[in-house]
């Protein structure tokens, strides 16, 4: 499959969903799956969807961990955000 549309059209929206059909609906392994995306921050956002699809617990890890973090700044302390800063 290949979507091709303008910026806010759905395009992550329509990819998930569908990796997440054929994952559920049609017993399709995840390691046999290719999803493609122009760069990591969007590769990024598309695990994650999918991963909230699966696991809707993770939705409320994320959350935790925001927080967590969000504390640690106020408090003055570092942060590791994953970027290598």
């Amino acid at each position: 499959m290949q979507v091709i549309a303008r910026a806010g059209s759905g395009k992550t929206a329509t990819l998930v969903i569908r990796a997440y059909f054929m994952m559920k609906h049609c017993r399709v392994a995840p390691s046999t799956m290719l999803l493609l995306a122009f760069n990591r921050k969007a590769a990024n956002e598309i695990r994650r969807r999918i991963l909230l699809l699966l696991e809707p617990r993770a939705e409320i890890s994320i959350k935790e961990e925001i927080e967590k973090r969000g504390k640690r700044v106020q408090a003055g302390r570092r942060v590791d955000w994953g970027d290598g800063s």
